[in-house]
């Protein structure tokens, strides 16, 4: 799953430049393809890019844990970890979801 985001995401990137092409908004006909792919893409790489985000945020957490931290910091962190933990997990399933292919109908 995680390299099919990956390829995604780069896939909306060179979207995203080839839309900043003066080049390309010369010709309606390609420019309105590579919208209408984009639009379709957003969604998926947004989500993508905040459940990096996510697991960023608890990487950073759980080093924060295997630090010294006096009580009350300790249960903060854990707090937050556990907090971050369900967040992932129900990006994880809209992932999925998103990932999912459409019906063109």
């Amino acid at each position: 799953m995680l390299d099919k985001l990956r390829d995604t995401e780069q896939k909306y990137i060179g979207i995203e430049d080839s839309l900043a092409d003066p080049e390309i908004m010369s010709r309606p006909g390609e420019y309105g393809a590579l919208m209408k792919e984009y639009k379709a893409l957003t969604p998926i790489v947004e989500k993508y890019r905040q459940d990096r985000n996510c697991k960023d945020n608890i990487e950073g957490i759980n080093q924060m844990l295997e630090g010294e931290l006096d009580r009350e910091m300790r249960e903060l962190a854990s707090e937050e970890l556990k907090s971050a933990k369900e967040e992932l997990s129900s990006l994880e399933e809209e992932l999925k979801v998103l990932l999912l292919p459409r019906d063109p109908n």
